[in-house]
């Protein structure tokens, strides 16, 4: 069974049929978390979606087989790096142990994978400066460790998280996400 409701859930098979009709319509399909996939390669081999920009969103714990599934199905993603980093780095670690730390949130992974990952803050907070600051820094809250160091991201790549690759996410990279004439901007300037 699959789906975000879960006292409201598809058979798997019907939510294949309507990834299908989805895909044959241009209608863009969001899905939550890794346990998509199976359902959307499913509907991929009926109705290829690799330019319709479907999105992978609540990405965390990642091995390199599926970041080569997300890349080859073109999917877009957005993370929650308050959860998979800040909150619960430590937990996660403790869970997947030190030989795979990498697989926890693994942004220069995707970064050199080639798939666009958007920054999300699942509301709290709402600044995306902590997403941020957690892909770069990578900083579980609770015991200062430095979880999967070598999945640290430069602050330009952050920053691309945060504005092109966000914009691309949404659709809407010809109005927003770089600095340039005719594109909506907000201006930020910090001391």
């Amino acid at each position: 069974w699959a789906g975000f409701h879960y006292d409201q859930q598809l058979p798997p098979e019907k939510l294949v049929e309507a990834m299908v009709a989805c895909a044959r319509h241009d209608i863009r399909v969001v899905t939550l978390t890794m346990e998509m996939m199976p359902h959307i390669e499913a509907a991929n081999r009926i109705e290829p979606i690799r330019d319709k920009r479907w999105v992978l969103s609540h990405i965390g714990i990642m091995n390199d087989e599926q970041i080569s599934r997300v890349r080859d199905l073109g999917l877009v993603t957005s993370t929650n790096s308050n959860r998979y980093i800040y909150r619960s780095g430590s937990s996660f670690l403790k869970q997947v142990g030190e030989a795979r730390a990498h697989e926890i949130l693994p942004m220069a992974k995707l970064r050199d994978a080639g798939i666009k990952v958007s920054l999300a803050t699942d509301n709290v907070p709402t600044s995306l400066f902590h997403p941020f600051w957690q892909i770069v820094a990578r900083r579980d809250r609770d015991t200062g460790a430095v979880i999967a160091p070598d999945q640290c991201v430069s602050r330009m790549d952050a920053l691309r998280n945060a504005t092109i690759d966000g914009a691309y996410l949404s659709m809407s990279e010809s109005q927003k996400g770089s600095i340039e004439v005719g594109k909506l901007g907000d201006f930020a300037v910090l001391s």
